[in-house]
């Protein structure tokens, strides 16, 4: 009988081996042939890649397309244990820096428009 190892990663107190996340991938990949709009499609794609250790600019590509789509997974991703290992990147950091001064940005033009509407 031949051994099989398989590689298994701990997601808070769960344990699901590697072929899962290939499995994921692939999922996500048909979810966007179908809509290439779908902003969680590109964010669960880029969790999948970092939890099997992926290049990490396909990992951050995705991520980026996530969040130009929805900025609310900008915020997620900060503290997604998914991007543990990216958390010290600085093209992670950059990423989400960026989508804070967007947001930053839109809230000044808001409050101008308000007070010029008053």
């Amino acid at each position: 009988m031949r051994e099989v190892k398989i590689k298994v990663h701990q997601i808070q107190g769960y344990s699901y081996p590697a072929p899962f996340y290939e499995s994921a991938v692939q999922m996500t990949e048909k979810a966007l042939s179908i809509d290439k709009s779908s902003a969680r499609a590109y964010y669960d794609r880029a969790c999948y890649k970092s939890r099997l250790g992926k290049d990490k600019q396909e990992v951050l590509g995705d991520l980026k397309e996530a969040i130009d789509r929805n900025d609310m997974l900008r915020r997620m991703a900060e503290f997604d244990p998914d991007f543990e290992s990216l958390q010290s990147d600085k093209h992670f950091k950059n990423l989400l820096r960026a989508g804070a001064a967007r947001e930053s940005k839109e809230e000044t033009a808001v409050g101008k428009v308000r007070e010029k509407l008053k």
